[in-house]
């Protein structure tokens, strides 16, 4: 047996070491993730967060229903891989968690800014979950005060997120931001949520050389023909969409920029994903910084009434399975890094740590709300406590979670708009999320492997 990855260190610290009654039966716990590869067989907690390459008998331990205490189990007993058979794993997970929160006492000082330039967009998309909002946009002087609000609030590191609207259409504001930023000294990376259609070469060039710019996420609803009837552009200059955004792709690759494609899939684009995914690895298949993965439209518009049937979500969830399964096998889906840390919050909306900034100057905590439930604003801070308190509350766990490998890492608010679209979870949810899980220990392994060698 060999520890790869250490213990997280609160869990761990609250834990100790679990006591031992030679002769009793034990079970793994069902946080316990065993995972097969070329050579190797590794067991990952997502309790503790400990990795472990085990040899083949400590795998048989690990793989079985039930095991009887003896020098055998004793390492597995003591570090919780392995625990009582009437013993409750969620009822532990929930006490760990619930008693973190209470000395995980936040500073006040924030680390991700998700800033919305403007909420105008240069596309039309159908589907748009801003759709009939009003237009605005950040001036140079609001930009100018948001920069001192980040400077006033902000961690000695910080992530700037790019959001819209389509926020290249007030790249300006980026500029003044990471402009005042830089030379306040602060370390900071940048993210963005783009249609990727205004990244010519003076762009990607401010992006890397004074937006600090590591990744772009980029929709994408399907090839050619499908693409550009979705999108429907406001321009009108006889250029292809499609090739715009491709040809733009390339130009971020090409500045070491990452590019994660998110394809927005509903029944009329399933079939044309397909082709699309293979134009897509056929084009950009060779390179690292470039990932896939595939998203389900829950609903059309943004009218009450406009979500899908329970039936038909079903279905829908099926091509969604679908479409996974064929990026994961041509290996374009992005694989998250094992967590160092137990998961505390869902997004930003119930981080201590996070805001967004509206392009007037409010303050909120969901990139789903810009009109509404603003916080404070960039001028007198965070005022509205109750509304932040609001974004905190859980929802409770469900008979689907007993036994689900990623519960500890599992956080869901009531108030999340996605979660009062899509529901709590299902069986085709909690397959993908412990896929994942699956493919981030593998990975962890492979590399680790890899750079032992």
């Amino acid at each position: 047996m060999k520890t790869i990855k250490d213990a997280f260190k609160h869990v761990t610290g609250l834990l100790g070491e679990q006591d031992i009654s030679i002769g009793s039966e034990y079970r793994p716990i069902s946080f316990c993730a065993l995972v097969s590869g070329d050579g190797y067989r590794a067991a990952y907690n997502s309790l503790t967060g400990v990795l472990l390459l085990l040899d083949e008998a400590e795998f048989t331990i690990l793989n079985s229903e039930k095991v009887v205490a003896d020098d055998s189990t004793d390492w597995f007993i003591k570090n919780w891989f392995l625990v009582p058979v009437a013993h409750d794993d969620m009822q532990l997970r929930n006490e760990i968690v619930d008693f973190i929160r209470t000395i995980n006492v936040s500073d006040g000082k924030l680390r991700t800014y998700t800033i919305f330039t403007t909420t105008d967009c240069n596309a039309r998309c159908f589907y748009c979950f801003e759709k009939g909002r009003k237009y605005l946009h950040m001036s140079d002087e609001i930009a100018e005060d948001a920069a001192v609000y980040i400077l006033r609030t902000c961690m000695d590191k910080i992530n700037l997120s790019w959001f819209g609207g389509e926020p290249l259409y007030n790249d300006s504001a980026i500029d003044i931001i990471t402009d005042r930023v830089r030379a306040a000294g602060i370390e900071f990376n940048s993210t963005m949520v783009s249609n990727a259609y205004l990244f010519d070469d003076e762009i990607v060039k401010r992006a890397v050389e004074k937006w600090n710019l590591k990744r772009v996420q980029v929709t994408l609803d399907g090839t050619e023909e499908v693409y550009n009837k979705v999108k429907a552009y406001i321009y009108n200059d006889g250029r292809s969409p499609y090739k715009v955004v491709l040809d733009n792709i390339d130009r971020l690759l090409d500045a070491g920029i990452s590019v994660n494609v998110r394809l927005n899939m509903d029944n009329y684009n399933y079939e044309n994903l397909k082709l699309l995914i293979d134009e897509l690895y056929n084009r950009f298949g060779s390179e690292k910084k470039f990932a896939i993965y595939s998203n389900m439209l829950f609903e059309i518009s943004s009218q009450p009434g406009s979500c899908r049937s329970e039936i038909e979500r079903k279905e829908l969830e099926q091509k969604w399975m679908d479409l996974e399964e064929r990026i994961f096998k041509l290996g374009k889906r992005h694989i998250k890094a094992l967590p160092s840390s137990i998961s505390l919050n869902q997004c930003m909306a119930d981080s201590e740590n996070a805001v967004t900034i509206l392009p007037d100057g409010h303050l909120g905590k969901c990139e789903h709300h810009t009109e509404d439930r603003f916080i404070g604003d960039i001028y007198s801070g965070i005022t509205n406590t109750n509304e932040v308190e609001l974004f905190k509350v859980r929802v409770d766990s469900a008979p689907i979670c007993k036994g689900c490998k990623i519960y500890p890492s599992c956080v869901r608010i009531k108030e999340c708009t996605t979660l009062k679209i899509s529901g709590m979870c299902d069986e085709s949810t909690r397959y993908h999320r412990e896929k994942m899980l699956y493919q981030s220990i593998a990975k962890y392994v492979e590399d680790y492997i890899s750079k032992s060698e």
